[in-house]
């Protein structure tokens, strides 16, 4: 919403919450109680502190930043991410292309502990589904 009708939209709501309902009802509305509900509004509005008026101010300043702020910071997530993906992959390629074979299959080989204990498992695994097909 633009920062004019923020301005004034409480006073609006303020406004408008005090007319009758309009539910098809046919309502008869004194003037000058209208009136003076209407005025009773603005007064309370101008007795309010600057301190408030400048809080409010304040609040609609920042919630429109706020939006601003956020749809730049979706624009430019990807463009980072596309930028760390290309200097991992080149930074990849780097270190890969200093490391000897033997270092690398060092790096992606599993321990023999865990190798043992994976065999260990897959046989039990397999004992189990023999038994499931044997009943």
């Amino acid at each position: 919403l633009k920062m004019c009708v923020l301005r004034s939209q409480r006073l609006m709501d303020e406004v408008t919450q005090a007319l009758p309902g309009d539910n098809g009802v046919k309502v008869n509305v004194n003037p000058k109680t209208l009136r003076a509900t209407v005025k009773n509004i603005f007064q309370r509005n101008q007795e309010r502190s600057v301190d408030e008026h400048m809080a409010e101010e304040m609040q609609h300043a920042l919630n429109a930043y706020g939006k601003v702020a956020l749809k730049r910071f979706i624009d430019t997530v990807p463009m980072i991410c596309v930028e760390v993906m290309q200097k991992f992959a080149n930074n990849i390629n780097h270190i890969l292309s200093d490391t000897s074979d033997d270092e690398i299959e060092r790096f992606v080989t599993a321990p023999s502990n865990t190798v043992a204990k994976m065999n260990k498992l897959k046989r039990k695994a397999d004992t189990l589904e023999k038994g499931i097909v044997a009943l």
